[in-house]
């Protein structure tokens, strides 16, 4: 179990959240669309309340992550509030449509059909395609992304909404990062103790 776990620490991350679509043609290339898929350890399935369980056993000794999407307790609304506010006002943004329909052009360019529903992958992909047509769909996406700075420019966006919230929130997004400091620094050395760092 010591050892899966250090391997696994040691592994590329498990890239699954394209925020704003594919990009990193050659990131796709050696992974996939999908990521590198290797799990830690091996996934068991528990009876009703074990996984609720566990992420209360992991709230109540001060080691619940602070996510930017997905408070696991009160202390990461603050985190979760800005980065879900931020991301909201970038998909109406008019910089963000025009940017977004440049990309969409690049990729019908590449021949494919446009879903007009996404904001966040231009190519209409079908359910019934191979991995290897999905792949190449993303890869166009991924040129066409790279070639203009896409997802930077897009970023760029949200940021000037992060910093709107972070110059009215400061005080409480201080006092998060020191509370997340604690429990980086909890759960490094409980690794450390046993042994997996």
């Amino acid at each position: 179990m010591r050892q899966e776990a250090s391997r696994f620490l040691g592994t590329a991350p498990n890239v699954q959240r394209w925020l704003y679509g594919a990009w990193d043609v050659q990131y796709l290339s050696q992974n996939g669309w999908r990521g590198p898929l290797d799990p830690p350890l091996t996934f068991t399935v528990t009876g009703p309340g074990v996984a609720e369980q566990c992420q209360q056993a992991l709230n109540d000794a001060g080691l619940a992550p602070i996510l930017w999407g997905e408070p696991t307790d009160t202390v990461g609304s603050n985190i979760a509030t800005a980065s879900l506010d931020a991301y909201d006002k970038t998909m109406v943004d008019s910089g963000f449509v025009a940017l977004l329909g440049r990309w969409r052009t690049c990729v019908s360019s590449a021949g494919y059909e446009i879903d007009p529903e996404s904001n966040t992958s231009p190519a209409k992909k079908s359910d019934s395609w191979s991995d290897e047509q999905t792949l190449k769909a993303w890869l166009a996406e991924a040129t066409c992304a790279d070639g203009m700075s896409y997802t930077q420019q897009v970023a760029n966006i949200t940021a000037g909404y992060q910093m709107e919230y972070i110059r009215t929130h400061e005080a409480e997004l201080v006092q998060t990062k020191r509370i997340a400091d604690e429990r980086v620094a909890k759960a490094t050395q409980i690794l450390k103790d046993a042994g997996v760092l």
